[in-house]
């Protein structure tokens, strides 16, 4: 049996090694056992003190720290969970594309300009050969020829260019102009011309066109490399 003394009374008291449960003790006067190191007494809530170990404490502060440890660990284990249950949203579809229908070009006689022109297209006609009974040529399918009124609204010459029109089936096939078929009209104006500023020149454009191929819309530019403008041919 150890013997402890409490620190606030200077008591001496024995603990019981099989209940924990601490009484106080009156030494002898010659006592026959020696005193121990002094410990702390606590309650025992039933009306008596007991010594606690400061091995008891560290096992106490270890449970605890496992129990926190323990609990944290299960809070996480359900948020992981919850996330993972969550149906992933698919993305929001992009919105179509609103397709608008360009505009149609303007009919013919109507003016248009591209650069420093203004063009007033007439009329076509169609025809297997062009030149005379000595000297003529033959399309390999038949020519269109498209009737031209050319304007310099610019306060610069422009030299007009022939090879720089273009023509366009229904089936949207293109054709430049056939400048061997355009010598047969006679009037060289028809491939080239200087055109002076306010200047007003009339020709005609030959083009090539397979058999069964029907004009749609002629383009119209001022130089080689100029956006160009459309009139309808039908």
């Amino acid at each position: 049996m150890e013997i402890y003394t409490d620190p606030s009374t200077g008591r001496p008291y024995v603990v019981d090694p099989r209940t924990g449960r601490s009484r106080w003790f009156d030494l002898p006067a010659s006592p026959a056992v020696a005193r121990t190191q002094e410990l702390p007494v606590v309650p025992d809530g039933r009306g008596g003190s007991r010594a606690r170990p400061d091995g008891v404490s560290v096992i106490v502060k270890l449970l605890g720290a496992l129990v926190i440890v323990s609990v944290f660990g299960t809070a996480l284990t359900l948020v992981v969970s919850r996330s993972r249950a969550e149906p992933t949203r698919p993305p929001a579809a992009a919105p179509t594309p609103t397709r608008t229908t360009p505009p149609r070009p303007p009919a013919l006689g109507t003016p248009v300009r591209d650069g420093k022109f203004e063009f007033i297209v007439h009329g076509t006609r169609t025809t297997k050969t062009l030149g005379n009974a000595v000297l003529h040529t033959t399309a390999h399918g038949a020519f269109v020829l498209v009737s031209v009124r050319v304007r310099n609204i610019s306060d610069e010459h422009q030299n007009f260019l022939s090879l720089a029109q273009k023509l366009h089936d229904e089936k949207g096939n293109e054709y430049g102009t056939d400048v061997r078929a355009t010598l047969y009209l006679g009037h060289l104006r028809n491939l080239y011309d200087d055109v002076g500023p306010g200047r007003t020149v009339d020709g005609t454009l030959v083009f090539d066109l397979p058999a069964g191929a029907r004009p749609a819309r002629i383009e119209l530019h001022d130089s080689l490399l100029s956006g160009g403008t459309d009139v309808m041919l039908t």
